[in-house]
């Protein structure tokens, strides 16, 4: 019989079908998702002006799929041209956390690098890595958004790696979670799984009261989100090895 995931993130269409929904079906699993982020940017003037001043910058740090949003913001409302950004920043490193954030970054022409880091500390440990003994000669661009961990900063800090941040968006829980969350139940029943993608997600869908039905099992996307989830009184059954489709897929099947 085949199992019931609800996935607590937007259903992606920018490649057809979104991967975790291919994934989990060719696996057997029915995949349902409810959104449960929403994202404003903020900024994108700021922002913008940080682009175009790239000569000054070594690379730049994209830790979501929501930055390469608010950059490509940027480059629509003409704050920026698409050529100005091309020549000045797909030549330098775009340290990037997660599979789907380098697929984004790269749509935009950029070189990513870590995107096997499953969260910021991971992705700045690697970039210390990469960059050596030579931390002071480092300049960094950091657009993230509001909610961002201290853990990178503070690493970077610790490295003599100059670290420009700009926010450019802001994290907001999306309309109706819970009504969404029971509406699947009075619809299919429990599911056999929920899983969590990031920390404001976890708080966002814990303040709305919902109580999870007994026999559900929950997954956490990155150790981030599963502390997370341990500090709200949430059991994590599983946390795949890497933010992607295919291991969530297989710690799913074998858990």
């Amino acid at each position: 019989m085949s199992k019931s995931v609800i996935l607590l993130k937007a259903e992606s269409s920018s490649k057809g079908v979104d991967p975790y929904r291919k994934a989990l079906e060719e696996a057997g699993f029915i995949p349902h998702f409810i959104e449960v982020l929403n994202f404003k940017f903020v900024n994108s003037v700021q922002l913008a002006e940080q682009l175009q001043r790239h000569e000054e910058y070594s690379g730049m740090v994209v830790t979501s799929q929501t930055v390469v949003s608010a950059i490509e913001k940027a480059i629509a409302e003409g704050l920026i041209s698409k050529e100005v950004f091309s020549s000045g920043w797909c030549s330098k490193k775009v340290y990037v956390v997660g599979a789907s954030t380098a697929v984004a970054a790269s749509k935009l022409g950029l070189q990513c690098f870590g995107e096997d880091s499953g969260n910021s500390e991971s992705l700045a440990k690697y970039i210390l890595s990469d960059i050596g003994s030579d931390g002071s000669s480092q300049h960094l661009l950091f657009p993230c958004g509001n909610l961002r961990k201290d853990s990178l900063p503070v690493m970077m800090k610790t490295a003599n790696v100059r670290l420009t941040e700009i926010v450019c968006y802001e994290t907001c829980p999306a309309e109706g979670i819970k009504e969404k969350l029971s509406l699947y139940h009075q619809q299919n029943g429990p599911p056999d799984w929920i899983v969590f993608y990031s920390p404001s997600g976890v708080r966002f869908t814990t303040q709305t009261g919902y109580e999870l039905q007994p026999g559900t099992k929950l997954a956490a996307i990155g150790n981030t989100t599963a502390v997370a989830m341990e500090t709200e009184g949430l059991n994590v059954t599983a946390c795949p090895s890497a933010p992607k489709p295919y291991n969530l897929t297989q710690v799913l099947l074998n858990t």
